[in-house]
């Protein structure tokens, strides 16, 4: 179903980086790896500072083991997420401390800072393992140290 909608925008717009990066999304769980590298790059020459498209490169080279581009990915994955947290944490806390001294309890809005916690915790997981990827890339690059490393 995505990717019948993402079909038909991209139609319209061969640009949109979300419909590209459901394509890609899409494709990799397909197993169709050669597919999803192919959207998920034309989404990064779009938009090199899209946060789930680098994350989904990242993933899609590390499952096929070219850590090299797997590396790439996650440096620039780790570097756009440093820029958008230092951008929107003011706002994220001011909304959150809104949503939290609201004498009205209306759960929309108490399931839209509960989303905003799991999305915010499903990306900082996200970071730890790319942290851990991307220190033992580094590790293994060093001489005599081989890719096979773990």
């Amino acid at each position: 179903m995505a990717i019948e909608y993402a079909k038909k925008i991209l139609v319209k717009n061969e640009k949109n980086i979300s419909a590209l990066w459901t394509m890609a999304e899409c494709s990799r769980l397909e197993g169709n790896i050669k597919k999803a590298i192919s959207y998920g790059q034309k989404a990064y020459l779009i938009d090199p500072k899209h946060f789930d498209t680098l994350q989904l490169l990242s993933e899609v080279y590390f499952d096929k083991k070219d850590y090299k581009h797997a590396y790439e990915y996650t440096c620039r994955a780790i570097s756009v997420s440093e820029e958008i947290d230092e951008e929107l944490q003011p706002y994220i806390e001011k909304i959150k401390q809104g949503i939290s001294s609201s004498k009205v309890t209306f759960a929309p809005v108490r399931a839209v800072q509960q989303a905003m916690d799991i999305e915010q915790n499903n990306v900082r997981e996200w970071i730890a393992w790319a942290l851990q990827f991307k220190a033992w890339y580094e590790f293994s690059q060093l001489p005599g140290k081989s890719e096979e490393t773990h």
